[in-house]
């Protein structure tokens, strides 16, 4: 086993390829740290894994993250049991991440909302909206629901000014839907669009098809 001084050598020089994006590079020294049970290590190596296409491995190392109980371990098997349909797991697993992780915290807090649609949620929306963009365009649909489409407006247009592109989608639909702003609306698109989210795509087709429906 490495020393403390030796660990914290490794760990730095693992951080400064992460910084470099030079993965795999990165990846030996964390799963050296990970082996000497280094909290921390084991995240660091699914992470790696990930940004380096290997989604299996990545998944392995999250599972190990879970089992050393690292809350973003755990969180990250709650994402990949949503993604498979399994709802109920996800939620208990990311309840369970939540107690010591606010990131978690706001995941859970914008499930709650999806699956309830419930305003009395607006507290813990508003509480995750610095660890999860989600919790933005949820809150900003919670306003919506209750005729706040300025304040609504007002705070995904704060999102969108922060770099967040989870709230660009809403933006633009609150837009059309509710200021007639086309022209807004598809300047939001396109700046969505050429982020990657192919949602906007599909908002801008739609726009284009109503416009030569009239």
């Amino acid at each position: 086993m490495a020393t403390r001084r030796r660990r914290e050598q490794l760990w730095d020089e693992a951080e400064a390829f992460v910084q470099q994006r030079k993965f795999d590079q990165a990846l030996p020294l964390f799963r050296s740290l990970a082996n000497d049970d280094v909290p921390g290590a084991a995240l660091a190596v699914a992470t790696c894994y990930e940004s380096l296409a290997s989604p299996e491995l990545a998944w392995t190392w999250y599972a190990k993250a879970a089992k050393a109980g690292d809350p973003e371990g755990v969180l990250q098997l709650a994402f990949r049991a949503r993604e498979q349909g399994k709802q109920k797991k996800a939620m208990t697993l990311a309840r369970k991440a939540a107690k010591e992780s606010a990131l978690a915290r706001a995941v859970v807090a914008v499930w709650k909302w999806v699956e309830t649609a419930n305003p009395a949620l607006e507290s813990e929306l508003l509480a995750g909206i610095p660890y999860y963009e989600s919790a933005r365009s949820s809150l900003a649909a919670l306003l919506v629901m209750r005729g706040e489409t300025d304040a609504a407006r007002a705070l995904l247009e704060e999102g969108r000014a922060a770099g967040e592109l989870d709230c660009l989608v809403p933006l633009g639909n609150l837009l059309i839907d509710h200021y007639d702003d086309e022209q807004g609306a598809r300047q939001v698109w396109r700046e969505a669009l050429e982020r990657g989210d192919i949602n906007a795509g599909q908002n801008l087709v739609w726009l284009v098809d109503g416009r030569r429906g009239h």
